[in-house]
């Protein structure tokens, strides 16, 4: 529950400087832990192509088991470490969330490295747990290639 004003913000953001509707989107959930931004995109783009990874197990089945349950099309969810995305095709994504990933990695820049290759687009968005609230606004802005 903690995760999903963050994920909203986030969303929103992101959708705000390139909607999720647009031609030929296709979204990156990286480290999705519980679905929290899947779920959110989901929800407003049911038709939205997305892709979401974590390294756990029992996440990625947890997130399996509520597509089935909510009827999500286009969605796919797979077990992958965010330090090595070499199964995750370079240049695909249109659009590429992270919301406690990054912040939380005993590696912060080798995910943010990985993060950036599957990349076209917006190349990374990233909310981070800091307790600034333009934290998330700031990284949109320097990120993002559509101003």
């Amino acid at each position: 529950k903690l995760t999903i004003p963050l994920a909203k913000e986030l969303v929103h953001l992101v959708d705000s400087a390139l909607p999720f509707d647009s031609p030929n989107s296709l979204v990156f959930d990286n480290g999705c832990g519980h679905g929290a931004l899947s779920s959110i995109i989901k929800s407003k783009y049911p038709n939205v192509h997305l892709l979401a990874t974590d390294v756990s197990p029992g996440m990625v089945d947890h997130n399996k088991a509520r597509t089935a349950k909510e009827n999500w099309k286009h969605f796919d969810a797979r077990v992958l470490d965010s330090g090595k995305l070499d199964r995750v095709p370079d240049n695909r994504f249109t659009h590429t969330l992270s919301a406690f990933t990054i912040s939380l990695a005993p590696d912060p820049h080798l995910i943010m490295q990985e993060i950036l290759t599957p990349c076209r687009g917006m190349q990374l968005l990233w909310a981070s747990r800091e307790k600034d609230p333009n934290a998330i606004e700031r990284v949109v802005r320097e990120k993002c290639p559509c101003g």
